[in-house]
Parts: structure tokens; sequence; C-alpha cells
């Protein structure tokens, strides 16, 4: 039996550990955020939605540049309605399926797909029984316990490890 003694070093000797990442340079370092987080009104979220929220008569006043072909929609809808007409002119008049299938899956949901192959499927291809499978699941279970334990007990790999002949 092999016997580990440990040492205590002084308390005045302290090791050195790694440092886990560069640390900021101060104020002049690129990587530090100095404005914090965006303010108010300033996040793509909220930018989005104000934008969404506006009618084309309130867009086109915010925006010269597009303020005629946002005008012609309208006063009636909001922008969100607008998109929705267009991303429905576009799959009746320009089909893809790519559109047809994010605006499904936004709607309804994805759709379920099932996995069609168990172990005991796999096992019935080859010609066991569900006994015979079952058993056979069951050592395979025992065996891979056993060999965990081994692990736990001595810190190694034990038998059965790769490159070592097995039980």
């Amino acid at each position: 039996m092999t016997m580990t003694l440990r040492v205590k070093t002084e308390p005045s000797v302290k090791r050195k550990l790694k440092p886990r990442g560069k640390p900021f340079a101060g104020r002049n370092d690129p990587r530090v955020n100095l404005n914090g987080a965006p303010k108010r009104g300033e996040s793509w979220r909220e930018i989005w939605d104000k934008i969404g929220n506006l009618t084309p008569k309130e867009a086109a006043e915010h925006s010269k540049v597009i303020a005629a072909q946002i005008a012609s929609i309208g006063d009636k809808m909001t922008l969100k309605e607008a998109v929705a007409l267009r991303v429905y002119t576009s799959l009746l008049f320009e089909p893809s399926s790519g559109l047809l299938n994010a605006v499904m899956e936004r709607t309804d949901g994805k759709v379920m797909q099932p996995i069609g192959v168990s172990w005991l499927d796999r096992a019935r291809s080859i010609g066991l029984s569900a006994e015979e499978a079952q058993s056979l699941y069951a050592d395979l279970v025992t065996a891979a316990r056993e060999r965990l334990a081994r692990i736990h007990a001595n810190g190694s790999l034990g038998a059965g490890a790769i490159g070592e002949d097995s039980e």
C-alpha cells in the first residue's frame, strides 16, 4: 500500500496562479464598455418595436427617404400589418418554401419529428427476441456500472481501458 504525505508550505509563501485572462488596462482599453447598456429607446429591440408600431403616416414623417412608399400604404393599418400582407402576397405570387416554413413555424410552432428507431427495434431487426434484447441490455448496464465502480475505487481507468485486455 502506497501512502502519500502532504506537506504544508509556509503561510508567507504564496502560489503564483495563472491569470484567467488579460486584465483591463484602464479606461483606454478598447474592451471596456464605458457607456454601459444602451440608453432606453436605443436597443435593437426597442427600435424594432417602435418602428413596427408606427402607422405608415407616422413612419413617413419619421423617415423622409422612404416616405412616398410608406405613405402610399395609407393610415388604416400598422407597419406590422403591412409586413404581414406583404408576406402573404409574396407567398401567393412568388411562392417560397423557406418563407412558408418560417411563417408556419412562427405561427403554428415546429412540426413534431418523431424518432422511429429504438434500441429494441434495432435488436429485433437483427433477429433477437424482446427478452434476449432486454437481457443483453441489462448485462451491458451491469458491466458499465461495475467499470464505473472500479474507476471510482482506484482512480484509474481499470480493466477494459483502451489498449488493455478486457476481463
